[in-house]
């Protein structure tokens, strides 16, 4: 008896810690990639602090670099759903890396660095209901995109993206509206970069209540990089990109999470 309640409690226990590991990741702060498949033109159009996500057992997740360059000022024609119309089709948004492979919103795997560039879902019978939003960021391998401030049709944009995920489909993740107070996970403590301070970084990561101050009126203002799990069980990345005109766009990507099949 006491064997069989131990077994299922060293059980339970695993369990558990299996849980853990998936639920809590943090943020480390990292430099501009040296990687050679990375085409200077876009190491230049990045923020030089990047975030790199670590999982629980030290592994890396990925590591994002959001744009550095304002977006331009004034909204664009907002499409039918669009949760983002300060961003148009086919503009870049960053670069992400995933060192040690990961999968897009279909379940599609992916290993190495790419660029990442705005689109929306197409508006047919084959994506109804496929996700929450419309708003996605396609990815193609940086080596194959070095023009982050050209333009960029919806055709090559696709047509690129598919061919680094070496499918039909593109390398697809979602972008959901951003969240002030996003529903964390209980083992989730909602990590945060230390903003940059003069003289030099001595921190590394550190943690707050959220990550967020107040800013532009009207929505949420994300002045940190964090990253949480919100209540789908997807972990998300959160940053912002500015505008011309200064005005924050804050920035919520799904870097873990796939759509229900």
């Amino acid at each position: 008896m006491r064997t069989r309640n131990f077994s299922a409690l060293s059980l339970l226990l695993l369990l558990l810690s299996s849980l853990l590991a998936v639920a809590q990741a943090k943020l480390e702060k990292v430099g501009l990639p040296s990687d050679a498949s990375v085409p200077a033109a876009v190491r230049s159009a990045l923020d030089p602090s990047g975030a790199r996500l670590v999982r629980a057992d030290g592994s890396v997740l990925c590591e994002i670099w959001l744009r550095q360059a304002p977006l331009p000022a004034g909204k664009v024609a907002a499409a039918k759903g669009a949760t983002y119309p300060e961003l148009s089709p086919g503009m870049f948004v960053g670069l992400i890396s995933f060192p040690n492979g990961g999968k897009d919103f279909r379940g599609q795997p992916v290993k190495g660095y790419f660029t990442m560039r705005y689109a929306l879902l197409p508006e047919d019978g084959n994506h109804l209901g496929v996700a929450p939003t419309r708003d996605f960021v396609l990815l193609s391998r940086a080596s194959d995109d070095g023009d982050p401030g050209g333009p960029f049709d919806y055709a090559r944009l696709v047509k690129l993206s598919a061919q680094a995920a070496g499918t039909n489909h593109p390398a697809a993740f979602l972008l959901l509206a951003p969240d002030n107070n996003p529903t964390l996970s209980p083992q989730d403590n909602n990590p945060t970069l230390s903003p940059p301070k003069a003289g030099g970084d001595k921190g590394g990561a550190t943690k707050d209540n959220g990550g967020t101050t107040g800013g532009d009126k009207g929505g949420p203002t994300i002045t940190e990089p964090r990253t949480y799990q919100n209540a789908d069980s997807y972990q998300v990345f959160a940053g912002t990109v500015r505008t011309d005109g200064g005005k924050s766009v804050p920035i919520a990507l799904v870097v873990k999470g796939q759509a229900e099949q």
